[in-house]
């Protein structure tokens, strides 16, 4: 059953002089607003973003600025509601599904009240209300509690560290199902530290990761985030939401990351404001799974002579036999280099001598620096593999097994060693190059160890 909605909204004296003020509030993401006194009477012009032009009215007496609970504010098409200025309590409630507490609102009747600086025409903690659609039960487009009215004069200012940092660690199930390694929740503060108001349109954030203690900004590309507006960008707008990768609630974000092997993960807070931009202190939280362990220290292994010769025995030593079922992997089908290496561990295996090694090349079109490596550890300088042994590099003419035979054999010490290939994928245009490394469907110790760039 429809209602005809009779409520009339406020009117504001014809000569009223406004003046540009702040609107903020604790989980708001804020907005600026005209304010006007006419007076006893105090009025808000845009409290609903969707209605610039709509008023609301409150009274100062006594060091007190009260606004009538249930004022129409007028019909939001934007949000296809009529909205109204209501007063109610919040509560904290547990939903068990989600293991997760969310807040709860409930109309109140009581007026809504901000203490009134005369001095600085400053409004300030005021009880929750919502901008909410009707008057029965809670629907609300904006909700504020301890909210603040100031005048706004825009400034250059270093804005406010992310904060309630929290990562969802999924994994490899979640990233087959499409939603990446995981996601990072944090509250994006619009104000500065100093706590006044920024505006939400000119902040954004950007990602970062740390390696083995080195901090480095990850850009968002297409390759990984598929509804991002550009193909690669260094930061993600306040206001942005695609419903897939990226979700915003007031002043707080989620996003999906698509990198593992980091530490830690960080986000920054970037400003620009009065034609200047500022950053944050960068919030980090720590892994507790992939990447939680440091690299070890660099290393110096030796690489003494050794020598081979015709009639000594030779062994192909491989994880594949020819029988085994053969995949293959990829880090989201993207350009960029592959780092495999398998570990040599056998105590069987110490004081044999590698000649050659061999790895599986699907194509060499669109790919391009191309190696083999052995390295007593694996390690990650600048970004690179960093192998302490031997890195020789190849041309092939063809794919297929490519065998590289190594300047002077290696022994392998009782300790064993990383042995690997490196290539670098240019161009996805070719199906082969989307999942460039092949594996087995067996799971052998030291199989599989993988880095991308």
């Amino acid at each position: 059953m429809f209602k005809t909605v009779t409520d009339l909204p406020v009117t504001a004296p014809e000569d009223i002089e406004t003046s540009l003020y702040a609107l903020s509030g604790e989980g708001y993401e804020g907005s600026l607003v005209q304010v006007g006194f006419s007076g006893d009477d105090v009025y808000v012009q845009g409290i609903d973003p969707n209605l610039p032009d709509a008023w609301v009215k409150g009274t100062i007496s006594g060091g007190k600025a009260t606004f009538k609970n249930g004022q129409y504010i007028g019909a939001d098409e934007v949000a296809g509601y009529h909205q109204y200025l209501v007063s109610a309590t919040a509560e904290e409630v547990y939903d068990d599904y989600y293991d997760e507490y969310y807040t709860e609102y409930t109309l109140a009747d009581e007026d809504i009240v901000f203490d009134y600086d005369a001095a600085t025409k400053v409004l300030s903690g005021s009880n929750t209300f919502l901008i909410n659609a009707g008057t029965t039960t809670a629907n609300p487009l904006s909700t504020l509690t301890n909210a603040k009215l100031s005048p706004f004069t825009e400034v250059a200012a270093t804005p406010q560290t992310p904060q309630n940092l929290y990562l969802n660690e999924g994994g490899e199930d979640d990233y087959k199902a499409g939603y990446g390694w995981g996601y990072l929740s944090f509250d994006l503060p619009t104000a500065d530290v100093d706590g006044n108001y920024i505006v939400a349109d000119k902040l954004s954030y950007a990602f970062w990761v740390k390696v083995n203690g080195e901090e480095r900004q990850i850009p968002f590309t297409s390759w990984d985030f598929a509804y991002l507006p550009e193909d690669s960008q260094d930061e993600i707008p306040f206001g942005f939401s695609e419903g897939w990768d990226f979700y915003n609630t007031g002043t707080n974000h989620t996003f999906y990351y698509y990198v593992i092997g980091p530490e830690a993960y960080g986000v920054q807070a970037i400003y620009r404001g009065a034609g200047e931009e500022r950053r944050s202190e960068i919030a980090w939280i720590e892994t507790l799974e992939l990447g939680a362990e440091l690299q070890p220290e660099a290393a110096t292994p030796e690489y003494p002579d050794a020598t081979i010769s015709d009639g000594d025995s030779r062994i192909d030593y491989s994880f594949y036999t020819g029988s085994e079922e053969v995949d293959v992997v990829s880090n989201n089908y993207k350009p960029e280099t592959y780092d495999v290496a398998i570990h040599l561990a056998d105590p069987a295996l110490a004081g044999t001598l590698i000649e050659s090694i061999t790895f599986p090349l699907q194509a060499t079109e669109g790919v391009s620096d191309i190696s083999v490596f052995l390295s007593s550890q694996l390690r990650v300088e600048n970004g690179k593999n960093a192998a302490d042994i031997v890195v020789k590099s190849v041309t092939p003419d063809e794919p297929g097994f490519v065998t590289v035979k190594l300047d002077k054999p290696y022994t392998i010490p009782a300790e064993g060693v990383y042995v690997g290939y490196s290539l670098t994928v240019n161009s996805v245009d070719l199906e082969e190059n989307e999942s460039p490394i092949a594996i087995t469907d067996q799971e052998n110790d030291g199989g599989l160890f993988l880095h991308t760039s």
